[in-house]
């Protein structure tokens, strides 16, 4: 996750780039978030993409594809905007558990 994969995310520059980045990783995140490591462990287990291949910075793991498609599919779906407000809502979380 620490370097963008796809062509799309190449073909954008800068401040937007960054942005549609954030949305990518946001997603990706939130996947995992709402399921549980049993859930993880029996649908994807340690499974490789292609068993001969050297461990690489690319997805070496299914999980690791799995999570990549999901931040790519949302990059057209997400609102910017949508990372602010969610960000906003944890803070305001974080707040009210602390009084």
């Amino acid at each position: 996750m620490l370097k963008p994969r796809s062509a799309h995310f190449n073909s954008l520059q800068g401040k937007k780039n960054t942005r549609v980045f954030s949305i990518s990783v946001f997603r990706e995140i939130a996947t995992l978030t709402y399921r549980g490591g049993d859930e993880w462990k029996d649908r994807f287990g340690r499974n490789r993409i292609d068993d001969n291949a050297p461990p690489s910075l690319c997805p070496y793991f299914m999980i690791e594809n799995y999570l990549d498609y999901q931040g790519e599919s949302a990059i057209g779906k997400l609102d910017p905007n949508t990372l602010v407000y969610t960000s906003k809502v944890w803070s305001a979380v974080f707040v009210l558990r602390q009084l």
